[in-house]
């Protein structure tokens, strides 16, 4: 196939892809947010866990590979979502991350944060609903 067949290929996909999410990309956007928030939570645990004795600690330590797992789902999830919608759109979505990660690490971890990082939080989210709601 010529070079030339191949970007104008390139050039139909790229005038397909639409601007706006699907319900299942959003949905796939925000599935794999959860998961690699709750990845990152179980892989904060599992570190907890390690000892470095052995191999086998490592091989055995659940908390790890759980969050490994679920974030290869989120990566799975995500490819599938970026397929026909473009970057620019689905990737202001990980900062639903930052903001899953710093409520489950105070609420399930324990960790304390001071009121200048929930305001922090709160502007973030409001700059997510702006660049998805007005763009």
């Amino acid at each position: 196939m010529s070079i030339e067949r191949l970007l104008a290929r390139h050039e139909v996909k790229k005038a397909v892809t639409r601007t706006k999410m699907s319900k299942f990309e959003l949905f796939f956007v925000i599935t794999a947010v959860i998961f690699a928030s709750a990845g990152q939570l179980l892989l904060k645990k599992g570190a907890e866990l390690l000892s470095f004795k052995s191999a086998v600690d490592l091989l055995q330590n659940f908390y790890l590979w759980a969050g490994l797992s679920l974030y290869v789902m989120a990566t799975g999830l995500w490819v599938l979502a970026l397929r026909n919608t473009p970057l620019s759109r689905v990737y202001p979505f990980t900062l639903l991350i930052y903001i899953l990660v710093i409520a489950g690490s105070t609420l399930i971890l324990g960790e304390k944060l001071s009121f200048n990082y929930f305001i922090g939080m709160g502007l973030v989210l409001a700059g997510l609903v702006m660049i998805v709601k007005f763009s």
